[in-house]
């Protein structure tokens, strides 16, 4: 059972790496945190019942578990502050395309000018 738990504490620990450092690059897309999100679920969730039948963690995986806990709420912060910007382009998107349906059924425009009839 030993070796199983470590292997699993190794995946997970390797998996919240692999997405501290995805959420870090600026770039990176948000699609892939959710796979890597799903694959650490899976990892958890077949170690909660790995460990409900054969027992508790060691000192050493607890310790481990704490440091990947404090790596989680590090970027916790950083995907909310992603979250808010994609958030502020979603709205200037929604109202830039507000702004164009109210001018095109106000009637036609002339060569790239727009009459405004709101007179």
């Amino acid at each position: 059972m030993e070796s199983t738990v470590k292997h699993l504490m190794a995946a997970l620990f390797e998996k919240t790496q692999f997405l501290v450092q995805l959420v870090e690059t600026e770039d990176s897309d948000s699609m892939e945190w959710l796979s890597v999100l799903e694959e650490r679920e899976n990892i958890i969730r077949d170690l909660d019942n790995l460990l409900r039948k054969e027992g508790s963690l060691s000192d050493m995986h607890k310790q481990q578990l704490s440091l990947m806990n404090e790596m989680n709420q590090k970027i916790l912060s950083q995907m909310g502050a992603r979250k808010e910007k994609i958030a502020e382009k979603l709205s200037a998107i929604r109202q830039k395309k507000a702004a164009m349906q109210l001018y095109n059924q106000m009637g036609p425009s002339g060569y790239g000018a727009f009459f405004d009839r709101k007179k």
